[in-house]
């Protein structure tokens, strides 16, 4: 990145960084870190890093500096900008062809870069695997799946060699039984052991969390999922949740994840939202008289709900995302707030309408 280039780059602590920024700092997040690495992570790091470019005290060299240089570590990171488009045209078949040969065995590159190389080709061969919708480009998903097993071998189990395998599973080509496409044989997917153990590990690690969390919840379900109709929106913790200011009793006591979900929330809560409400009592009282001042009353969120303000307090929040075919993902976020959670998912459920 050149110094002229800061301000387009960067626009503001106040809102955010730029979306050339961003994916770089996400393609990185992705492909050079392990996938328990917190998300989120680069994106702070690279825009703590813009003072010092200002200070013309260079943290890391110009796009310009990295063309001269030989070294294994500015050809990664020459790839990784050409990939994004960062401080770089975007040239995506010439960052590939950068990353491949740190690869080779006998090179003198380092354990690490040969990992993180295998995995920024295991993105990019991904990539071109999906990018004709109508056409299966099962040698590209092969060469996507063999990066990710070589880089989970050298020890990096990145989000994206996990992404990778999930993938090729998911389309059948890890087993025979499983083969969605029997003019593909599996025999070469089979093969990429290292993938498959990682895979698995992880999907063990994933089903622990998942019924601890749903353990959690099962006990007390208005503590932990926002109590707005439809939103879905769940926390990890108790505290990622703020809970009706009002004299309700604890058992009506509703938790949400924004003041708009309490807003929407209050017609239904208005009866119980009472010290001495009861579930018999509360069905008899009449819930047409609301009025924002009782709305605004009743809350106890904080004026700034947006998600700059809400990971100010690392709060993280799931939603249960459709996939097709009766199947669900659930997404978990730090960074992502309630509203771009609920807005993901409801794209995930008009797209699957629409196929």
């Amino acid at each position: 990145m050149e110094f002229g280039e800061i301000s387009r780059v960067y626009a503001s602590p106040l809102h955010g960084p730029d979306p050339i920024l961003a994916a770089y700092a996400s393609f990185r997040q992705a492909t050079h870190l392990s996938y328990r690495a917190e998300y989120g992570i680069e994106i702070q790091a690279i825009a703590d890093m813009i003072p010092k470019w200002e200070q013309h005290v260079l943290y890391e060299l110009p796009t310009n500096v990295l063309r001269t240089l030989d070294d294994p570590q500015s050809i990664l990171e020459l790839g990784t900008r050409e990939w994004t488009g960062y401080g770089s045209p975007q040239i995506k078949d010439l960052a590939l062809a950068r990353w491949i040969p740190l690869t080779f065995n006998g090179s003198n590159v380092s354990r690490r870069i040969r990992a993180q190389a295998h995995s920024c080709l295991a993105l990019g061969w991904y990539n071109k695997a999906t990018e004709d919708p109508e056409c299966l480009n099962v040698d590209a998903f092969y060469r996507a799946g063999s990066n990710a097993n070589e880089a989970v071998s050298l020890g990096l189990i990145s989000r994206t060699a996990l992404m990778v395998g999930y993938q090729i599973e998911r389309i059948g080509f890890r087993r025979p039984e499983t083969n969605r496409f029997p003019e593909w044989s599996t025999d070469r997917f089979e093969k990429l052991n290292e993938l498959w153990e990682a895979i698995d590990k992880r999907s063990a690690e994933v089903h622990k969390e998942r019924s601890k969390q749903d353990a959690k919840v099962s006990k007390a379900p208005h503590q932990y999922v926002c109590a707005a109709n439809d939103c879905g929106i769940q926390a990890t913790k108790k505290s990622g949740l703020l809970r009706c200011a009002g004299k309700c009793p604890v058992l009506f006591k509703p938790s949400y994840c924004s003041k708009e979900c309490q807003k929407v929330d209050w017609k239904r809560h208005k009866p119980f939202c009472k010290a001495d409400a009861t579930m018999s009592s509360a069905h008899s009282l009449s819930t047409d008289d609301q009025t924002a001042e009782d709305t605004e009353r009743r809350a106890s969120l904080p004026e700034d709900t947006s998600p700059d303000a809400l990971r100010g307090r690392s709060p993280e929040y799931s939603v249960d995302m459709p996939l097709g075919e009766g199947r669900t993902l659930r997404l978990s976020s730090k960074t992502l707030g309630p509203q771009m959670m609920r807005e993901l998912r409801k794209a995930a459920e008009e797209r699957e309408a629409h196929n």
